[in-house]
């Protein structure tokens, strides 16, 4: 199968694979009958010794579901406790101690890198991490929305939602904690994986605040409706699921209330700061501040 990938790409014969997990997570598997791919194995050469195609692999370190789910934790209870910006230096050295903005640096690293090849180095890249419903669809949409303007449309990103995360069986209804009673086994399925990929895309219209039609208020609207319940589009976990419940006749879809959201006025087709439609984001934690208003704006002003 990886030989075909690579085959198929008239531009180069390296394939290069996208672990998204650690590299010690990845040879953890390997005891549980997983892995990773040996690129040892995965490459052919003619009868002149001429390379056919070859394959590499980097691992880009990203946590789990578990590790992420306890960052967003630590980090809300910083804000619940009242604790702000005014603390100063206390401040920032605590918010770097709940890991997010590492977490949300590295993702936004992996995927920088993986546009990187397809555009400059015209190679194939193949993304997997344990599953891939978590860490691949953060990786794989965030470096279609760095490489095709398209995706920065508000239309074009419902798009990219609908295909990398829907349809490849992201996990809402698990991930979101929906439907679940008190106590139920499914709890440590909970993790914030689309928050954290919805953060991303806000770091990324920070920094190119005229590549993007949508604004910051659509993608706050999109978060609220992953638990609102009103919409059907985030209640299951699988396309299985939703055709089985009829979700598409019994529910309604979150894009037609999406989609009427007002524009972005600043937003150009061909922003100076892309003008091959390429964005090359700066992926440095120093570079990436907090989504304050999807963090704070449900919290209430301390007493006195």
């Amino acid at each position: 199968m990886l030989e075909m990938i690579a085959m198929a790409n008239v531009h180069s014969t390296t394939l290069h694979v996208v672990d998204a997990r650690p590299y010690s997570n990845a040879t953890g598997n390997r005891g549980r009958g997983g892995g990773f791919e040996d690129t040892s194995r995965c490459s052919r050469t003619t009868a002149e010794g001429q390379s056919c195609w070859d394959t590499t692999i980097d691992f880009a370190g990203i946590d789990n579901i578990h590790t992420i789910r306890a960052s967003l934790c630590e980090l809300q209870e910083l804000f619940l406790r009242g604790e702000g910006e005014s603390a100063g230096g206390r401040w920032l050295s605590k918010v770097g101690d709940t890991g997010w903005i590492d977490h949300v640096s590295r993702i936004l690293s992996a995927a920088d890198e993986i546009a990187e090849r397809i555009e400059q180095g015209r190679q194939s890249v193949l993304v997997h991490c344990s599953d891939g419903w978590d860490r691949t669809a953060q990786l794989t949409s965030l470096a279609m929305l760095l490489l095709d303007p398209y995706f920065r449309t508000k239309r074009g990103f419902a798009v990219l939602v609908e295909k990398e995360w829907l349809a490849f069986g992201h996990k809402f209804r698990e991930r979101l904690g929906l439907l679940l009673a008190e106590g139920d086994s499914k709890e440590k399925e909970r993790s914030p994986v689309f928050f954290q990929f919805l953060d991303c895309v806000m770091q990324l219209l920070r920094q190119f605040p005229a590549a993007f039609e949508f604004t910051e208020a659509f993608l706050l609207e999109l978060h609220d409706h992953t638990l609102s319940g009103l919409f059907g589009t985030f209640l299951y976990n699988c396309e299985r699921e939703r055709v089985l419940d009829a979700a598409d006749r019994r529910t309604a879809s979150v894009w037609p209330a999406l989609l009427a959201t007002e524009p972005n006025p600043a937003y150009v087709e061909a922003p100076a700061a892309a003008p091959a439609g390429r964005l090359r984001p700066r992926t440095g934690p120093a570079h990436l501040p907090l989504w304050s208003a999807a963090l704070t704006r449900w919290l209430c002003e301390p007493e006195g």
